[in-house]
């Protein structure tokens, strides 16, 4: 993370709620590099929509943050130009998002972005990859964590999930809303034959999968693309090794 931080310009760190952008910023305090925090706060009077902004204006200098405010009508408008930034026909729910972080560094000579990309795929961050903690350590199996994991999923994913005992349809009935097939299953197991770093351990495998895939296809992809569309550099701390060996 720290080489990633160093540069003759200063960065801009896109920061939200969460744990993986926020120790970017602390690494950064820590070794006295100066840069400028970015979130964005939406136009609306649920609470939960601005959550991750809110919290990072707690954490942030407030001296050097900046908070953007979009409204509907901004988003609309987003919608209709965010397409032609990129070099695919392709689509990221939050794109429109991108484009307007992009768009208001580029105004105010922002040259490098850095965001907290990757870190979830590495430490198994989001809910769903809870799964890989069930079914890799037996001591998880106890009553109290088999209840979190019941109001986790919810009784109905649960149950299809010890229903499809396979590790694949476990994944799938985990991960998607449709049921498997074989030609599913056994793209599942080239792409895991073929990005797999212990082949006794699928769910890491999975996660490993995420990476190569959605994160590096899409997610870096994407804002690689508005990046160069406003002649700005998109770096990503927590993949900063991965890449060099992908």
């Amino acid at each position: 993370v720290l080489n990633t931080l160093s540069s003759k310009r200063k960065p801009c760190l896109l920061i939200s709620g969460g744990i993986d952008s926020n120790i970017i910023y602390s690494i950064a305090k820590l070794n006295q590099i100066g840069l400028t925090t970015l979130s964005t706060i939406f136009d609306t009077k649920e609470e939960s929509a601005n959550a991750d902004a809110l919290i990072a204006r707690k954490n942030v200098d407030k001296s050097n943050h900046i908070e953007l405010n979009i409204n509907f009508s901004t988003y609309l408008d987003l919608i209709e130009t965010s397409p032609s930034k990129l070099h695919e026909p392709k689509y990221n729910k939050n794109q429109e998002m991108y484009n307007y972080v992009f768009g208001h560094m580029a105004k105010n000579n922002i040259k490098l972005a850095l965001t907290g990309d990757g870190a979830d795929e590495l430490f198994s961050g989001y809910k769903m990859h809870l799964l890989n903690y069930f079914f890799n350590f037996k001591k998880f199996f106890k009553y109290e964590n088999l209840k979190y994991l019941i109001e986790l999923l919810g009784k109905k994913k649960f149950l299809k999930m010890f229903f499809k005992s396979d590790v694949y349809d476990v994944f799938n009935a985990t991960y998607s809303n449709y049921e498997v097939d074989d030609k599913i299953l056994s793209d599942l197991k080239k792409l895991l034959c073929q990005y797999s770093i212990n082949n006794k351990d699928e769910y890491s495998n999975f996660t490993i999968l995420e990476l190569y895939t959605i994160v590096l296809e899409d997610f870096l992809m994407t804002k690689d693309n508005f990046g160069m569309a406003y002649s700005i550099e998109a770096r990503f701390p927590f993949l900063n090794s991965f890449r060099k060996h992908a």
